[in-house]
């Protein structure tokens, strides 16, 4: 039952958590850059697209040339 999936994907369940959790906070922090970014609209303008797009290109590879990787200090240094 918490194998099948992550052995679909390639992963061991510990690399599956992993790669989960780290998602999770990413996600974490977009979110709280785009209630900033509700409120204050000329800070994070870009941020939680962004990271969407980097989580994309991590899960299912690369979109063409819009390939994005950005670590989550860069995120937050937007």
């Amino acid at each position: 039952m918490f194998t099948a999936h992550p052995a679909s994907v390639g992963e061991t369940w510990s690399q599956h958590a992993r790669f989960a959790f780290s998602a999770a906070g990413r996600l974490v922090v977009a979110a709280m850059a785009a209630t900033v970014h509700a409120l204050f609209p000329f800070l994070f303008q870009t941020t939680a697209s962004r990271t969407i797009d980097v989580l994309h290109s991590r899960i299912h590879g690369p979109r063409g040339n819009e390939s994005v990787v950005t670590t989550t200090t860069e995120l937050l240094a937007e």
